[in-house]
């Protein structure tokens, strides 16, 4: 009897592997669909924090694929430079879900961030979604002095950006339809390698992300 349940140990832990590795194999739309489901039903029961922490998990899920949406769509950077991971968004477990989930919502900011392989450089990329600075973009592209050597319009099919020549950097924002910003922040990259990197392949490619 010993040796039985010896040899049948191993084949139950696969078995107990099998199945914990078919929960984490899940597809986020599975886990998304199960977390509003959850969440109907506890508000439905009258659980309204159990819904919210649901809800708020539905949150993370989509935040997550939202980043991932964005930077699949930004442009490649410069040769010789590496992608710096972003940050894994996080679920809050603060005393207050409420807040939690309303400090969560899909228009938080993207970041991406590239360096140059020898240190000499840097990129980063913040996609600013529904951010109120776009007004004063739109602003400040249309005031833009032609003969101007510090500021530039770029257009770049259905967006335009503005482009800012400082004294150690080098700033492109890119105004995405009337309510989203990308703003590209260079350090020790020469001008040319920003502005080839934006086109108006790029433009559309973060609007349909993005929306209206």
């Amino acid at each position: 009897m010993r040796r039985s349940s010896l040899l049948t140990l191993p084949a139950l832990l696969a078995t107990s592997l099998a199945a914990l590795w078919d929960v984490r194999a899940s597809s986020p739309e599975e886990d998304f669909a199960r977390e509003t489901q959850a969440a109907k039903k506890a508000f439905d029961a009258g659980h309204y924090p159990e819904a919210i922490d649901r809800l708020q998990t539905c949150i993370t899920l989509a935040n997550r694929r939202f980043r991932d949406a964005v930077i699949a769509a930004l442009p490649k950077p410069p040769v010789q430079f590496v992608a710096i991971p972003p940050a894994e968004p996080q679920q809050s477990n603060t005393a207050n879900p409420m807040a939690a989930a309303l400090t969560a919502v899909v228009g938080m900011p993207v970041e991406q961030r590239w360096r140059a392989i020898d240190g000499s450089a840097s990129l980063r990329v913040r996609v600013l979604p529904n951010n109120p600075a776009a007004r004063p973009l739109a602003r400040a592209i249309a005031s833009v002095d032609p003969e101007s050597e510090t500021r530039d319009v770029l257009e770049l099919g259905p967006a335009l950006a503005l482009l800012e020549r400082r004294e150690k950097d080098l700033l492109v924002r890119v105004l995405v339809g009337e309510s989203h910003v990308v703003e590209f922040h260079a350090m020790g990259v020469e001008e040319s390698a920003i502005t080839g990197m934006l086109d108006a392949q790029f433009a559309r490619r973060i609007a349909a992300v993005l929306g209206p």
